[in-house]
């Protein structure tokens, strides 16, 4: 059994390695830049601090414009602080997947004083989640280790906490505090693995990542993309496998349909034998093993447009 787990575990690290990789290899991972502006009553604020997730900081110039260079796809809160400031929005989750992401922009007002909202939220840990502001003010941030997260830079005043995640529900589904003059703390929600609607032929249909580990007289490896029809054909737009054929299977000679329960089976004059495949609650991933001779233990992906996958996207995920 722990030779399986390693083995699958190895796996998944090079699908998300395949996903987000181009055919340079090797190549320095490409990284990308957060920015925006901070302003006051519709002027520029210089000197305000802005505090990346993990600490970094950069301060805003005369024209109040800051920015962060050299990130990598992840998901990050920005956070502006200045003494005697409070700022709308107070902070921002922000995604950066394979592009810069500009516009991250704040708009301060006089405080004589600030308080924050904070908690916990478990059950998810090993995840990124978000938690929203409502209220007085807006505001989001990305829970850090252990699901603890902390809303600052707040005035007095009634706001509405929300935490989101694909994939779970949460108890309470948000929580309402009014603020005084003393930080609100323990505002804690509990994640719970949300029951997958049944599943459909429309869930299979798109273009997938196909990542394969065989071992028997071929061993090695197979990656390919395919794209499924409405009604499961596959047409391979790539191929390559570790001996270095490159020739897709036929378009049309391979079917995949999917039970209510989200159970693959493959047919058709390419289709291995001895399948067995199964789609995730997120229905983002599948995975399962097989043979062609060779047996195979296979991981593969939805491509969806703008998505970089990462570890997050594996990790407590439910597999029927």
């Amino acid at each position: 059994m722990k030779s399986i787990r390693l083995f699958m575990a190895i796996l998944f690290s090079i699908a998300l390695a395949a996903c987000g990789s181009s055919s340079g290899g090797g190549s320095t991972p490409a990284t990308y830049g957060i920015s925006g502006t901070v302003t006051v009553s519709g002027a520029a604020l210089a000197g305000a601090t802005i505090t990346l997730t993990g600490g970094t900081t950069a301060t805003t110039d005369a024209s109040g414009n800051y920015s962060f260079t050299g990130l990598a796809n992840g998901s990050y809160t920005v956070t502006p602080t200045k003494a005697g400031s409070a700022f709308s929005p107070v902070s921002l989750a922000v995604s950066v997947s394979g592009a810069n992401v500009t516009g991250i922009n704040f708009a301060a007002t006089t405080a004589s004083a600030t308080y924050s909202i904070s908690g916990a939220v478990s059950g998810a840990t090993g995840v990124t989640l978000t938690l929203t502001l409502s209220g007085d003010n807006t505001g989001s941030v990305v829970a850090g280790t252990g699901g603890v997260y902390t809303l600052s830079g707040l005035v007095p005043g009634s706001y509405t906490v929300t935490p989101s995640l694909s994939g779970f529900t949460f108890s309470p589904t948000s929580t309402l505090v009014t603020l005084g003059t003393v930080n609100s703390a323990a505002n804690n929600f509990v994640a719970t693995t949300a029951i997958p609607t049944a599943y459909t032929q429309a869930d299979l249909t798109g273009t997938w990542r196909i990542n394969m580990l065989r071992t028997g007289s071929t061993d090695g490896w197979l990656r390919s993309t395919g794209t499924l029809d409405s009604s499961g054909l596959m047409t391979a737009s790539s191929f390559l496998d570790s001996t270095g054929n490159s020739t897709p299977p036929a378009a049309g000679s391979i079917q995949w349909t999917i039970n209510g329960s989200g159970v693959i089976s493959e047919t058709g004059i390419n289709a291995g034998s001895l399948i067995h495949m199964t789609m995730t609650s997120n229905k983002n991933f599948i995975a399962g093993t097989g043979s062609d001779g060779n047996s195979q233990l296979r991981i593969i992906q939805k491509v969806v447009p703008g998505t970089v996958y990462s570890n997050a996207d594996v990790q407590n995920k439910t597999f029927v």
